[in-house]
């Protein structure tokens, strides 16, 4: 068994059937994924308009910034602004 990109690969040694009218099929067939580049780029558009939401509120001299730590580095960095 394999993924379609050959990221993912099984290769089972012996495969045993309990009951053979069973259907194996993809739960997630139907489910709407998103490329990783997608993520960063709908991450990094959320974070500045947080940020504007910041700026917006903020009075003269205030100083702001958002950023966004996560299990993997998305390479945004810190957004921040002054006013």
């Amino acid at each position: 068994m394999q993924s379609e990109d050959n990221y993912f690969i099984i290769n089972p040694v012996k495969i045993t059937l309990n009951n053979p009218d069973i259907v194996i099929h993809n739960p997630y067939v139907n489910a709407n994924a998103i490329r990783w580049e997608d993520y960063v780029s709908r991450m990094e558009a959320y974070l500045k308009k947080q940020l504007k939401k910041l700026k917006a509120i903020s009075e003269a001299g205030d100083e702001g910034a958002v950023s966004f730590e996560g299990i993997e580095d998305l390479g945004i960095g810190v957004l921040s602004f002054k006013k």
